[in-house]
């Protein structure tokens, strides 16, 4: 191949003894990019390194060539308008694909620039190259990287270190109802429910273990309502320390999700007539119950409550009225206790409350008797007023004593000798039982 000096030699035809014209060729020698100049025959008249050695030869065969026999029939086809165009005097850019002499595909951005001579006509036009190929496969890259976030099923924020939207996915337009122009150039922390900025300011100050956090987020969208999501947020960093920080969050909708989870959760824990907690539900509280009482150092209580002659309210009614008679008394009993304490029904007329941190035996005597009281209020069934009444049991049990098994069933003796006495009475369980 030959050297530079030897290009310039048989380049320079006009004055190539001067130092100027010297400087310039040795610099348009080197540049990496590819030029040339074609007069208006379209013979090549000048052509750098860097556009010799793309056709795979020297700028002395190129020089002299026609066009029409350096590119081949298609390529020359293609490129004729442009060429064409620039001998009109146009200015004239585009792109295309080509094969290179080593057989490989490029992709080229071309431009024609008009020469004119001293009388104004065009003489000739110079063509300035540059090969993409490598920028154009990295724009596809990103484009791609770009269509796979905007088809995510998740919402995608892309923000800077400082919290401010660059851009956003469709789904997060959907999610939110902003639309994109109404969040890129805010803050992200317009997306945060009022008590977790907080945390939003916190993965903004980079305070995240290992470049990401996971977890369970409130949205908050443009109409004010709060939608619970799965979120992650993840700090992307250039490849050196002069690449600005990417700050993304994506996050999906999982309030049918969590709707579902919890409508399972309370079939499992709640009664379904009268939404109290089940018997599956007493026994997990049961145990934590009584060690908070125990850590208190309080004294507590379990109820067991089964109304009088409920079977006759069903045979006489209807099981639609003894549904009513069960929700009356869920009413009665939940009404008459503290939120703390513990109200579930067993199944069929049985119901018990466990009660905690209660002053002495007065104090539970009275909370009885209100329960006893509101049950006997009178409820309409069929046209009728009926007044229930209710048998109650009622096991005391200091700290560290006994068991939530023993108490239960303490409770439960209460209540039968309750029923033998005469129904409608209350009935607490003599401690020496517990022997």
């Amino acid at each position: 191949m030959l050297t530079n000096a030897t290009r310039v030699a048989a380049i320079a035809e006009v004055r190539a003894d001067e130092p100027d014209v010297k400087l310039l060729l040795s610099i348009l020698e080197s540049v990496p990019g590819l030029i040339a100049y074609w007069d208006r025959n379209l013979v090549c008249r000048y052509a750098n390194a860097a556009y010799s050695n793309w056709f795979g030869t020297h700028s002395c065969t190129l020089i002299g060539a026609s066009s029409r026999d350096l590119l081949n029939h298609d390529s020359f086809a293609e490129d004729f308008p442009y060429m064409q165009a620039a001998l009109t005097g146009q200015s004239v850019r585009f792109e295309r694909s080509i094969r290179k002499a080593d057989l490989t595909e490029a992709i080229i951005v071309v431009q024609y620039c008009p020469d004119y001579a001293l009388d104004g006509m065009v003489r000739g036009f110079s063509v300035f190259t540059a090969d993409v190929t490598d920028l154009k496969r990295a724009q596809r890259e990103l484009e791609w990287s770009a269509r796979v976030i905007e088809a995510s099923k998740k919402a995608v924020v892309v923000a800077n270190e400082g919290g401010i939207i660059m851009s956003v996915n469709a789904c997060c337009v959907r999610l939110t109802g902003y639309a994109a122009a109404e969040l890129v150039g805010t803050s992200v922390n317009r997306l945060a429910r009022e008590d977790e900025e907080a945390l939003f300011e916190t993965l903004l100050k980079r305070r995240l273990d290992h470049g990401t956090w996971n977890g369970a987020l409130t949205i908050r969208n443009k109409t004010g309502d709060m939608v619970s999501c799965e979120a992650s947020f993840s700090l992307v960093n250039g490849r050196d320390h002069h690449d600005v920080t990417r700050l993304v969050l994506a996050f999906e909708d999982v309030s049918d999700k969590l709707a579902h989870e919890q409508a399972l959760q309370r079939l499992a824990t709640r009664d379904a007539l009268t939404d109290l907690d089940n018997r599956f539900s007493l026994v997990h509280q049961m145990a934590q119950f009584l060690a908070d009482a125990d850590a208190r150092g309080g004294i507590c209580a379990a109820f067991f409550i089964d109304l009088d002659d409920f079977k006759t309210v069903n045979d006489t009614f209807g099981h639609e009225a003894g549904d009513a008679v069960l929700r009356h008394v869920a009413s009665c009993l939940t009404e008459s206790v503290r939120k703390s304490d513990v109200v579930a029904r067993l199944g069929g007329d049985e119901f018990v409350v466990l009660l905690n941190n209660l002053a002495g035996k007065a104090t539970i005597e009275e909370i009885a008797r209100r329960i006893s009281s509101r049950i006997q209020q009178p409820v309409e069934l069929d046209g009728h007023s009926y007044n229930p009444s209710a048998s109650i049991g009622i096991a005391i049990r200091q700290p560290d004593g006994l068991t939530a098994d023993a108490l239960i069933g303490l409770a439960d003796s209460a209540m039968y000798r309750a029923k033998r006495s005469g129904k409608n009475r209350i009935q607490f369980i003599d401690a020496d039982a517990c022997d």
